[in-house]
């Protein structure tokens, strides 16, 4: 049997956040997401976060309930849904978060662009939304 990767794509609005509690909760994205074999990013601009997550479908699927009821962020917004048999995002362990961060966004944008010939159909339009939103967040 097969594993079925998730890959999930979405944007909210933060509550009030200060850096301590920005700072917490990458920590915490990256230690947990690590363990239990999540990849993506995250990113915080503007009073917004923009997320992809991927991994397991059935990782995915319980990490995405706790996030849809996380009280520091509502709004929130699914954009991007998707069911593969390989993942896309590895290289990413929760690197990036920006506040208001300008050069950490470029960054990503940056690494988008690099391994958008690598890759297929699913992965270029998860990396042309990306790109889009990004370049609001600038």
């Amino acid at each position: 049997m097969n594993k079925q990767f998730r890959t999930i794509v979405y944007i909210s609005t933060a509550t009030k956040l200060n850096q301590e509690d920005l700072e917490r909760l990458l920590v915490h994205c990256k230690t947990n997401n690590n363990y239990i074999g999540i990849s993506g990013i995250l990113i915080y601009s503007k009073d917004f976060f923009f997320q992809i997550i991927e991994g397991l479908q059935e990782d995915v699927d319980q990490l995405f309930e706790k996030i849809k009821i996380d009280s520091r962020h509502f709004n929130l917004l699914k954009i991007f849904d998707v069911t593969t048999s390989n993942k896309k995002f590895e290289r990413f362990n929760c690197n990036y978060i920006t506040n208001n961060d300008e050069k950490a966004t470029n960054e990503l944008l940056k690494f988008l662009e690099i391994n958008k010939n690598l890759t297929d159909e699913t992965h270029n339009k998860i990396i042309q939304l990306s790109n889009c939103l990004l370049k609001d967040f600038k």
